[in-house]
């Protein structure tokens, strides 16, 4: 039979307005690429141009649906399952569209890194997939839909969050002679390099820590053959501070942006082109500040339990 639907409650209605913009918003970085798909000589960069600008085209729509439909709407959900292996089809491609990624890493380090990001990026195929699997459900389990859904959030965070900072750490590592030597000439450029993926693995190592407790135990009751049980409600204070520090890391790209623009030595992109760069990345920083907020305002609502 299939599942009763909860309505939304009002405290569900700004979620789902905030999220929504933000996928509308963040697709702008991604629909670019349509502009530039013939300004790549090779047919894997037109393809990833492509790729990306097809990413965009999901987001926006998934986050279209989302504003005017819900999440609990069939074609909000398939249209966030296609655009999720979109993302994911465009994580993976840079790794493998030239060629066995690791024949190219260099040293133990290199492999290191190439390693991590490879795997993060298979861990986040694999719960696209997954979640695409339950959007097209029939009939549709909404119980199932949320745990995959959390289950690729929590993807999300250990491939952008996590992997970077973990990359970040073993270039330190290897070679700290270069690190002292970027900190000896600027220490604005050293912030700008260190500062956005400590902030991004920060969120991310929280977001897992808040998404474990809500899906681990129904994804291994299902892994060991069990009925799950369903997802359980996130902690809105923990999420909303993941939600915030993500949003700040966008922030600090921005800015190391600029610093690296700044660069006497280097050859700025020219002022409109800074500009426009600048607005697409500012832009999705609103809502997902505006939904952190939100969240955090939720949790002061809700009765504080022993």
């Amino acid at each position: 039979m299939p599942e009763e639907r909860t309505p939304r409650t009002m405290e569900e209605t700004p979620l789902e307005f905030w999220f929504g913009l933000y996928l509308v918003l963040l697709s702008g970085q991604y629909l670019t690429n349509l502009l530039h798909v013939t300004d790549f000589p090779s047919w894997q960069g037109r393809v990833f141009s492509m790729l990306l600008a097809l990413t965009g085209v999901g987001l926006f729509a998934a986050g279209g649906y989302t504003l005017t439909r819900g999440l609990e709407a069939r074609e909000t959900r398939r249209t966030l399952g296609v655009t999720a292996v979109l993302f994911a089809a465009a994580d993976l491609a840079p790794s493998v569209i030239y060629g066995n990624p690791l024949a190219r890493a260099v040293g133990v380090p290199g492999t290191l890194v190439v390693t991590a990001d490879l795997l993060g990026s298979l861990v986040l195929a694999a719960a696209a997939v997954w979640l695409v699997a339950a959007a097209f459900d029939r009939p549709p389990a909404e119980s199932a839909f949320r745990v995959r859904g959390l289950v690729f959030l929590g993807a999300v965070a250990l491939q952008k969050g996590v992997v970077p900072l973990f990359k970040v750490a073993v270039n330190v590592i290897a070679d700290p002679g270069a690190v002292a030597a970027v900190a000896g000439a600027s220490l604005l450029t050293l912030a700008a390099f260190i500062l956005p993926p400590l902030a991004r693995g920060a969120a991310g190592l929280l977001a897992l820590w808040v998404l474990w407790p809500a899906v681990g135990p129904s994804v291994t009751a299902r892994l060991a053959g069990r009925s799950p049980q369903g997802a359980r409600r996130l902690l809105p204070r923990q999420a909303a501070l993941a939600l915030a520090l993500w949003a700040l890391a966008d922030a600090l790209v921005l800015g190391s942006l600029w610093v690296s623009w700044s660069d006497p030595l280097g050859v700025p992109p020219p002022l409109a082109a800074r500009l426009q760069t600048s607005l697409l990345l500012a832009l999705p920083v609103f809502p997902l500040g505006a939904l952190a907020s939100a969240m955090h305002r939720q949790a002061l609502r809700q009765p504080s339990g022993p």
